[in-house]
């Protein structure tokens, strides 16, 4: 407790208490563990910037199913730094939460707080991450009976943006989860790293956990991200290993002065470190041009062995195919292979899902969907991985479609379709061809808002109300700035036969809305 700093040997004895890892000081019981007994045994007692909290009960509290001290220290300094700083601290940023648990306090927090984007993550276990995503729900999704907090009256800065739920493992960098969460922050902000990482409870277990978890906190870490890691001291070992591994990767590691937490929860054996990649910077410096990440370095390769190069301003331009030699007329300037391909609406029964070969004969057509056609049973039993994931989807999106259709709504959305059918079949790639393109979403005018509405509900159609209709719909958006169209050879019209996803080709200056 605050008062004597340390843990009595006796056990919980909160009348209806079935917690017997939390050893509570019975001479004097400090609010912390008041509060923190009413969150374990009743699930309620606690509050952010006046947002009543409650969260769902769950027997298997050694997961992370219920908030611990270190998530409950860590919530009410991120409040009462949101009180001294006026709204400075967490409103208008992104946050990544790692080891979020079931309870995903300082994610709730974070969103209570005015946060641009919060996305949650934690292992991928469904008994947690289902935990996970309805205490999200219970706190966020509806303002709370009775409560007055600027949260549930929608005052000025409130975010009723959900938090994103994010499986992520520690011990494969390279996972899906990893690029979904880069994904989700690109949108939002135009970088992959987020403004603030939050940490809590997450010192425990075996040194390659440790080890780990300090390495998944430098893939998510930009030049201008904190991090804010609170934690208790009742793992001397892990806490040792950790920071041992932190130094050699953070070149600002400092105890946060415990005179800026909340006064109520300033409590001995729980600390908080903040860490940054690079010590901030007082003075402005003059405007660099960005480094290019991991996918736009494999771009700028793929061009480099003709004379062209990726160039990555930081003004108007964005990012962009520079020539590094004169290349003569009909020079080859890169070899690029699509990520997808998709006919157009009115003529698929011509043309190949597999090869894309474009003939008007008879096909082999799909029994599921009866919407693809293959030129052989040989390129229908090739494509079959990718086709299954894209069969049934297929079928309820086009079914939502008007009589009548505007050809590119429909086009776009079953390019898009196509184009995340490969992604999820476990197509081998080189690097997440996904990532590096944008999706100009925060141009309004030039996404009309019936094409926008059109495409919601054709997801919503196809997966529901679910993360693969989010996904579907951002890839749409995706398609519809960076995909190109494809002619054919067999006749001598220029009638578009279908349109093609080539990322990498998205970055020569193609378009008069260009939006690399």
């Amino acid at each position: 407790t605050a008062d004597c700093g340390r843990f009595c040997p006796q056990t919980c004895t909160v009348p209806g208490g079935t917690c017997k890892q939390v050893q509570w000081c019975v001479a004097q019981r400090c609010d912390m563990n008041d509060t923190r007994a009413s969150v374990l045994d009743q699930g309620t007692g606690l509050s952010v910037a006046g947002h009543a909290l409650r969260f769902r009960p769950c027997a298997e509290r050694h997961l992370g199913c219920a908030p611990r001290g270190s998530s409950i220290a860590l919530a009410k300094y991120l409040e009462h730094q949101d009180a001294e700083c006026g709204g400075a601290g967490v409103r208008g940023r992104t946050v990544l939460e790692l080891g979020s648990g079931g309870a995903g306090l300082v994610a709730i927090a974070c969103s209570v707080l005015g946060a641009t984007r919060v996305v949650a993550t934690d292992v991928d276990d469904p008994h947690v991450l289902d935990l996970l995503r309805g205490n999200l729900t219970d706190n966020l999704a509806d303002p709370v009976p009775g409560c007055e907090c600027s949260y549930c009256r929608g005052g000025a800065g409130t975010n009723r943006t959900m938090p994103l739920v994010q499986p992520l493992d520690w011990l494969e960098p390279s996972s899906a989860g990893a690029a979904a969460v880069r994904e989700e922050l690109l949108m939002v902000n135009g970088r992959s790293t987020p403004d603030l990482i939050v940490c809590s409870d997450l010192l425990y277990g075996s040194g390659t956990a440790v080890a780990a978890l300090c390495t998944t906190l430098a893939r998510h870490c930009g030049d201008c991200t904190t991090v804010l890691f609170c934690y208790e001291s009742h793992n001397a070992e892990s806490v040792r290993a950790f920071f041992a591994s932190a130094c050699d990767v953070f070149a600002v590691i400092e105890d946060v002065p415990r005179e800026q937490w909340h006064t109520q929860y300033r409590v001995n054996g729980i600390f908080i470190k903040r860490m940054q990649l690079r010590p901030a910077v007082s003075a402005p410096r003059p405007a660099l041009a960005p480094s290019l990440d991991e996918g736009e370095r494999a771009v700028s390769e793929r061009f480099a062995a003709t004379g062209a190069k990726l160039v990555k301003s930081c003004d108007v331009r964005g990012r962009f195919v520079s020539a590094a030699k004169q290349f003569a007329t009909g020079e080859l300037v890169a070899t690029i292979s699509p990520w997808a391909v998709s006919p157009c609406h009115n003529v698929w029964s011509r043309f190949c899902a597999r090869c894309s070969s474009y003939n008007p004969q008879a096909r082999v057509t799909c029994p599921g969907c009866g919407l693809v056609a293959y030129c052989s049973a040989a390129c229908r039993e090739s494509d079959a991985a990718v086709h299954v994931q894209e069969c049934e989807p297929l079928s309820k999106a086009l079914a939502v479609t008007s009589q009548d259709p505007e050809s590119t709504t429909v086009d776009c959305a079953r390019l898009a379709l196509r184009a995340l059918a490969v992604k999820k079949s476990g197509t081998p790639i080189e690097y997440d061809r996904w990532l590096i393109m944008l999706s100009n979403t925060e141009n309004k005018e030039t996404t009309p808002a019936q094409k926008l509405l059109q495409w919601q509900q054709m997801a919503n159609a196809a997966f529901g109300r679910s993360s693969d209709a989010d996904l579907l719909l951002r890839l749409t958006l995706k398609v519809y700035y960076n995909s190109f169209c494809l002619f054919t050879n067999a006749t001598d019209s220029d009638e578009i036969t279908g349109f093609g996803l080539y990322p990498e080709v998205s970055f020569l200056n193609h378009d008069c809305e260009p939006s690399t």
